[in-house]
Order: structure tokens, then sequence, then C-alpha cells
């Protein structure tokens, strides 16, 4: 639900064609748009609101996983991001800025960074699935919760660095503290 609960995005698992994620008015129930994906015949596994007219989309295509961000007055993504021999899991979630989070198979949770394309951490902890994923903006935490009956709290804490102001190159510094 995007733009004050007044349009929605669906989307398709299919195969076909024709299976872009649509954009709906939800006060006439009228389609509006179609948005394109980078890729074709592709498995679409996640979609998560990134603020309020804006989403983000993940997709299998092929051995890839690829991230892509749109607006809703868009029809390209105007950010995407491959994941190279990487398949993640349902669900995501936005978490602030150009920064996400995924699920994956092997019940891990990473924080990345659409913008630049890097994997920030990754927090390790679940034996099981993980069904549902959250960011807590108040607490600056994830909050996941898995078949294995628990709960985790991942904190973030990210600190940004200039390591040489002549070219303006960026680095991350994380600090990954235990789930509670």
């Amino acid at each position: 639900i995007l733009n004050d609960y007044q349009q929605f995005v669906s989307v398709s698992n299919s195969f076909g064609e024709d299976d872009n994620p649509t954009l709906w008015d939800m006060t006439t129930g009228n389609q509006i748009q179609h948005f394109n994906t980078k890729h074709k015949n592709r498995h679409i596994v996640a979609m998560c609101n990134h603020g309020t007219n804006s989403f983000l989309l993940a997709y299998w295509h092929g051995a890839d996983t690829y991230i892509e961000m749109f607006t809703i007055d868009q029809t390209e993504p105007i950010e995407t991001m491959a994941m190279e021999g990487t398949h993640i899991d349902s669900p995501i979630t936005s978490v602030s800025g150009n920064q996400f989070a995924t699920c994956h198979e092997d019940c891990s949770v990473a924080l990345w960074d659409l913008s630049i394309g890097t994997r920030l951490c990754t927090y390790e902890g679940h034996t099981s699935w993980i069904n549902d994923i959250v960011y807590l903006r108040e607490k600056r935490s994830i909050v996941t919760v898995s078949n294995d009956h628990t709960m985790k709290v991942w904190p973030i804490s990210i600190h940004f660095e200039v390591e040489d102001s002549s070219d303006q190159e960026i680095s991350y510094k994380t600090d990954v503290e235990d789930s509670l």
C-alpha cells in the first residue's frame, strides 16, 4: 500500500510476459500502470514498501536474485542490484534510505545498500526458515520470526567513514550486536 493508502501494487508469481507489477487506485479499483522489470520470465519472491511512494521488488532470474526499486511515477526501476549466485527467500524489508534487509535459504539475514550494491552485514542465529521480517525505525533494529519458534532482534549499527577525501570513497564499519 502506497501514497497514504490511496494506491497499492500487486504482483504475480507467474512466468508470463504480462506479469509485471501493477499499480492500482484503491478508491476506484482502476489499474493505473504496469512497472517493467529488467528481466522477463522471472520469479517474484518478495515485495515491500520503501517510503511513501516507492517499493522494492525481489525476483529470481536464473541463478541470481535481483532487487529493483520503483517509484510510482516511473515505469522503469530507478535502481537495480544483482546478487549473483544468490537466492533470497521471502520476505524482505525496507530499512532506511537505500538500505534493505533480506532473508536467505541458510536462515541468515543480510543488510544491504542498494545504491552501492553491497552487503553491509550478515546476521546469523536462526535454525529454520524465517517467516517474517520487519524494521523498527525507533529502535534501529531488524526483527525476525522463524519456524525455529524464536523471534530475534538485530540491532543495526552502521558507521560511515570517508577513507580518502580526494576521491570520496566511502567505507562501512559495522558493529553487529548479539540478538536479544
